[in-house]
């Protein structure tokens, strides 16, 4: 299974890191994992899609892949 590459663009105003989907969804990382620790990241859909939005819909986290960069 092709995973959904997601790219990260920030921490909204909870200092949850947030993510894009090429289509433009956005994600954040509920349990706010970083390099600094062993937390795995747990994604939720943002609320009506904005940034600063409550954490919404829980996704399966498995199915995105981090990238810096979107690749064709």
């Amino acid at each position: 299974m092709n995973k959904i590459q997601i790219r990260y663009i920030g921490h909204d105003s909870w200092s949850r890191p947030v993510f894009e989907t090429r289509k433009g969804s956005l994600l954040v990382d509920t349990n706010m994992s970083d390099a600094f620790n062993d937390r795995e990241m747990s994604l939720c859909a943002k609320c009506n899609n904005e940034f600063d939005g409550e954490p919404d819909t829980p996704v399966d986290t498995e199915r995105f892949e981090v990238v810096k960069d979107f690749t064709e």
